[in-house]
């Protein structure tokens, strides 16, 4: 078998080792060495052909199982616009009014709808472009409404001159301010209740205590509810009990404990009220008053001044009615007898 495998070996690729003595050597060496084994054919050489065969039919069968797939839809792909030959005259706007525009550019193709039935053919003449100019003039934006400006109502105004005078604690400017504008009837009706006290400050200043006493009561007679009116309750029951009304004053102090029932003037306006219940006589009422003023101030600091006082005007009261009882014995005799002496005298111009 070598034999034959070297007798294949062309005599030019042995050319150089031809004549060679240790080629000899190793011709018989080799013979030695394999003479003796016997050369097995190679089955793989055999086998691969089949193989490949058996190999290439699984594939036309696996292939032939198999559902083909669908054929992709073409893709439309619009060329771009044709650039007319003639060029466009657009008109020059003003730089203030063109903005900048982007040119325009074609959308990518992953982009545009696919068309599953009709596709663009590749040559599609462009549409014929318009010679006419360009307006390149922006949209008209959306009117802008003009903001309504406030209303004069809603201004802040500035306060006059003469409550700032008086603010300032300068009556006399403020006095001489009101005049100005007409005095106080002038400005009492449109007043607020800030101003109204401010007014009566301004009056009672300038020793009219009739106006003061008029802007105090149209605090409590048109804002009742109005912070400034307990106390103009209290400043009113002072000027009316030093003009000597008592009994207004002490309706006013009244007023002011249902306005203000824990106002720091409480206390002082039910004692006032029980002084003047016990100046009227009306100790009754008086009673009944420093009844209320023991319950609402258990701890008053005219509690027992107060109760003092009314029990010696209940002690005067009830020796005066002693006193009357006792007179009034002997003039009911005296009236009696003057009684009988008119009947006895009618008696006897009734006879004949």
């Amino acid at each position: 078998m070598i034999e034959d495998e070297l007798s294949r070996l062309r005599r030019s690729a042995l050319r150089d080792y031809e004549g060679d003595a240790r080629l000899d050597r190793v011709w018989r060496r080799l013979e030695a060495d394999l003479g003796a084994e016997r050369v097995r054919p190679r089955l793989g050489v055999l086998y691969a052909p089949a193989l490949g065969v058996a190999l290439f039919a699984l594939g036309v069968l696996v292939g032939r199982s198999m559902p083909e797939a669908p054929a992709p839809a073409p893709v439309a792909v619009a060329e771009p616009p044709a650039i007319a030959d003639a060029p466009l005259v657009l008109p020059r706007p003003a730089a203030a009014a063109l903005p900048r525009v982007a040119p325009a550019r074609p959308s990518p193709v992953h982009e545009r709808p696919r068309t599953p039935a009709r596709s663009t053919p590749a040559h599609t003449p462009a549409p014929p472009v318009s010679a006419e100019p360009v307006s390149a003039e922006p949209s008209a934006a959306p009117p802008v409404e003009p903001v309504p400006e406030p209303e004069a109502s809603s201004r802040p105004v500035a306060p006059p001159e003469w409550q700032r005078l008086a603010e300032l604690g300068d009556f006399a400017g403020a006095s001489a301010a009101l005049e100005r504008e007409g005095g106080l009837e002038a400005v009492l009706s449109s007043a607020s209740p800030e101003q109204l006290m401010h007014l009566a400050d301004v009056a009672r200043a300038s020793g009219n205590r009739e106006q003061a006493v008029s802007a105090l009561r149209r605090i409590l007679a048109a804002f009742r509810d109005a912070p400034e009116a307990p106390l103009a309750a209290w400043t009113l029951g002072n000027l009316l009990e030093q003009s000597g009304d008592r009994v207004g004053a002490a309706e006013v102090f009244a007023l002011y404990r249902r306005l203000s029932p824990t106002g720091d003037f409480a206390e002082d306006a039910a004692a006032r009220q029980l002084e003047v219940a016990l100046s009227q006589g009306d100790l009754e009422l008086a009673a009944h008053l420093l009844e209320q003023y023991a319950k609402d101030f258990p701890n008053g600091r005219r509690l027992a001044e107060l109760r003092d006082e009314l029990a010696k005007a209940q002690a005067e009261a009830d020796g005066a009615r002693e006193s009357d009882v006792s007179a009034g014995g002997d003039g009911g005799e005296a009236v009696e007898a003057a009684a009988d002496d008119d009947d006895d005298a009618s008696e006897d111009e009734a006879l004949p």
